[in-house]
């Protein structure tokens, strides 16, 4: 097995298959990459893991707890990683932060389609709805972080900036799995960009320089 990158979330390597309690969930993402959850069964989870179903289910009570199961991994393993990233300098941090959410050549098509289906599943599902809000809070928490130690050049508080850097995170990933012309590259360029304006640390010029490379950049895309 391939070493975990540390500048991009792989949702596969999230859990190490060490158990068969893991290695029920490892095959939970590897159908939902295939073909989503809705689409998967309880069968196509065994057959993946290389059980039986009567097996699986003496681990698991069903497709729904395995599901919660991955949920609060992947959760946690990307809540580690920032975990990571404390301490460093601002501007260090935002190019550390955007890598880690949107890799620009380690970010894969499956795992965006994968976490997709997640957020889509926590809709409905209270258990995963509870994880989620959780976890947004503690990834907020960590935008908020970054914007208290920097120096406030603008009327934003921190709160509403951590509001607003997530939210564009949220929307980038999302867009860029979808629409054909939002490579995960420049994904990646415009929330470095964005998370550098909303932290006060764009000076005019730079913004200039950053307009015309972009336009540069489009160009070439």
């Amino acid at each position: 097995m391939k070493g975990k990158s540390s500048t991009a979330i792989d949702l596969g390597e999230a859990v190490n298959a060490r158990d068969r309690r893991v290695r029920i969930v490892r095959a939970l993402y590897h159908c939902m990459a295939k073909k989503g959850y809705a689409a998967t069964t309880l069968s196509d989870i065994a057959e993946e893991a290389s059980m039986s179903s009567s097996h699986l289910l003496y681990y698991y009570a069903g497709k729904e707890t395995i599901l919660e199961a991955f949920f609060r991994t992947v959760t946690r393993n990307i809540e580690a990683e920032v975990a990571k990233l404390e301490g460093r300098d601002p501007k260090e941090r935002i190019e550390a932060i955007a890598n880690l959410f949107l890799g620009a050549t380690k970010l894969k098509k499956a795992d965006q389609g994968v976490m997709l289906d997640l957020y889509g599943q926590a809709v409905q599902n209270k258990a995963l709805r509870r994880i989620k809000i959780s976890h947004d809070r503690r990834i907020q928490d960590m935008f908020i972080d970054l914007f208290r130690t920097v120096p406030r050049l603008t009327a934003i508080t921190p709160e509403d900036a951590g509001q607003l850097a997530y939210a564009q995170l949220l929307g980038l990933r999302a867009n860029s799995f979808y629409d054909s012309q939002l490579s995960t590259s420049r994904a990646n360029r415009l929330f470095k960009q964005a998370l550098l304006h909303l932290a006060g640390l764009a000076p005019a010029q730079d913004a200039q320089d950053e307009r015309e490379s972009s336009a540069v950049a489009d160009a070439g895309e």
